[in-house]
């Protein structure tokens, strides 16, 4: 099986150093990918450096272009390392259910984070949704589930996706399509609803999530009711980066529940304030 896979990166590697090989100069640009092969039912799977959320098989080949030092490392546990000087293929199999692996290059980590080991291609694409809201140089970000209407929001919206195959979303505000596109994986998309109140339609491989009437803030939640907000505990960036991660995670169902339920649930007549540093 691994002789398999290193045979067909070595195939693929082959095809890129073509045009290559005719260049001017020698030099290669530093690359990461890794592929994996199922050799019985004549498939193999690929993925970019730094994506996460994905399907691969058992049986990977871990390709590294380019010169310098690598590290390869599972879970926190070092596989391999070593000096490329120009290209390489790594073979590893990874007999878990979830791996997460790290590729250091030349000081450039590549992240293959959160990735399900499967023995087939399932024929259904897990979709997660979730959105939150935020004002600009304010440090308050508010939530709301889908079906849930008359929730106060802000103006500036952020739409968190994860997809295990490439799907196509659209999101649409009172019957306007503000922006489409696809993903596969991870992906956050931000977009401005109306003033006035909003209802966004997200559409996404097939299922629509809908958030209907809801009540848009025009000024900080301090300044809506009068009260000083708590201190901050999060930055923007900071924040942004959590929902990312938190969409690739297997639970990331439960987490939004619970996330939604108590504090994080805020009412049109009580609404509680998340600050961020």
């Amino acid at each position: 099986m691994k002789s398999a896979a290193v045979g067909f990166a070595l195939l693929i590697l082959a095809l890129i150093a073509l045009p290559l090989s005719s260049a001017h100069s020698p030099q290669l640009s530093n690359e990461v990918y890794a592929f994996s092969s199922q050799s019985k039912a004549k498939q193999s799977l690929y993925l970019e450096g730094n994506q996460s959320g994905m399907e691969m098989f058992k049986n990977w080949s871990i390709v590294i272009v380019g010169q310098g030092n690598y590290e390869v490392v599972e879970n926190g546990s070092v596989l391999a390392k070593g000096y490329s000087s120009s290209s390489m293929v790594i073979p590893e199999i990874f007999n878990v259910s979830k791996v997460s692996v790290d590729v250091f290059f030349n000081g450039v980590k590549y992240g293959f984070n959160n990735i399900t080991i499967v023995n087939f291609l399932s024929s259904k694409s897990l979709i997660s949704v979730s959105v939150s809201s935020y004002m600009p140089h304010q440090s308050q970000f508010l939530t709301v589930q889908p079906g849930q209407s008359h929730a106060l929001m802000y103006q500036d919206w952020i739409a968190y996706f994860s997809t295990s195959k490439n799907e196509s979303y659209s999101i649409i505000d009172n019957g306007h399509n503000l922006t489409s596109g696809y993903v596969q994986g991870s992906k956050s998309v931000d977009f401005n609803v109306s003033k006035g109140g909003a209802s966004v339609i997200i559409k996404i491989g097939g299922k629509t999530y809908s958030y209907p009437q809801e009540l848009i803030a025009t000024v900080p939640l301090q300044q809506y009711y009068g009260h000083t907000a708590p201190k901050a505990q999060f930055t923007l960036s900071e924040y942004i980066d959590f929902g990312i991660h938190v969409l690739t995670d297997a639970s990331i169902g439960l987490l939004f529940a619970i996330l939604t339920v108590g504090a994080w649930v805020i009412s049109r007549k009580n609404r509680r304030v998340m600050q961020m540093r």
